[in-house]
């Protein structure tokens, strides 16, 4: 009819756009808040005195024990504890003996978080073997752990180390002991590594 007007619709095909242009936008603004937050480093907490951890066991584990002052520190996110036999150890005393513990703990940096450096480092650390020789796995120890110990044969010097992971933290364990076996080193640096475990928050 003459003077009629059509109804006026909507032109949602003009807003698409615009809908899309405000999405992308707003995801993006999100991508760069987790990106700035990924990116930033973040500190492991410090890292506790490990003397204190393992109290009188290294009396008991090394002949004649002492501290070695200045092997031992608690810095940052690293620490040390060294005991080894005294220089004055009794005259004629061929006792003697050597343990080391270690912890470092691993914090962010960037994308990769401190569980994922720390078990880089393990796997280094265990594929590279000790001194007392190649490691093998030693369950039961944290998240992972490997281990290898050794002796010189009766009467001889006996070595044992241990890499024990637990998550952000790494330990290290080294123990020599003359005269001594094997299975005495091996349970020596387990021994260590347990009480580590368990005494380190």
């Amino acid at each position: 009819m003459p003077g009629t007007r059509k109804p006026i619709r909507p032109r949602w095909g003009c807003l698409i756009p615009l809908v899309v242009v405000v999405v992308v936008g707003a995801a993006f603004a999100v991508y760069l808040l987790v990106q700035r937050d990924a990116e930033r480093d973040h500190p492991p907490a410090a890292a506790p005195d490990l003397c204190v951890v393992l109290g009188d066991l290294p009396v008991r584990l090394v002949p004649h024990d002492e501290v070695e002052a200045e092997a031992t520190y608690t810095s940052g996110p690293d620490a040390s504890c060294v005991h080894s036999t005294a220089d004055g150890r009794p005259a004629g005393s061929e006792d003697y003996g050597f343990l080391r513990a270690r912890l470092l703990r691993y914090g962010q940096i960037g994308f990769t978080s401190g569980p994922d450096r720390a078990g880089e480092t393990f796997v280094s650390e265990c594929a590279a073997g000790f001194t007392a020789g190649p490691s093998s796995g030693l369950p039961g120890l944290g998240d992972e752990a490997c281990a290898a110990y050794s002796d010189e044969g009766e009467g001889g010097t006996a070595h044992g180390s241990v890499v024990a992971r637990r998550g952000a933290d790494l330990f290290w364990v080294d123990y020599y002991v003359h005269p001594g076996a094997a299975e005495q080193a091996g349970e020596a640096v387990a021994e260590t590594a347990r009480t580590l475990l368990a005494g380190v928050i």
